[in-house]
């Protein structure tokens, strides 16, 4: 997934873009509250954890931007 250009994290569109990979990568049937925190610094390598609820628990992932550009990975909730 990518987060656009910007120097900082859009919180909105990564927590969207986490329950997108959830349910499409990691086969969770319900995400809900899901909260990432703002003003993170997109840069190769930085990282960062969001918490949601996943199919009824309360749960954490790691997202980690891959590039400078704003591409990221989630981790399996934990």
């Amino acid at each position: 997934m990518t987060l656009g250009g910007g120097t900082t994290l859009d919180s909105e569109a990564a927590q969207a873009g986490v329950a997108q990979v959830l349910t499409e990568s990691y086969g969770a049937e319900e995400v809900g509250d899901v909260s990432c925190p703002g003003d993170q610094k997109v840069a190769a390598g930085a990282s960062f954890e969001c918490t949601l609820t996943v199919d009824g628990q309360h749960r954490s992932v790691t997202l980690t931007f891959t590039d400078d550009n704003g591409t990221y990975e989630v981790s399996r909730p934990n």
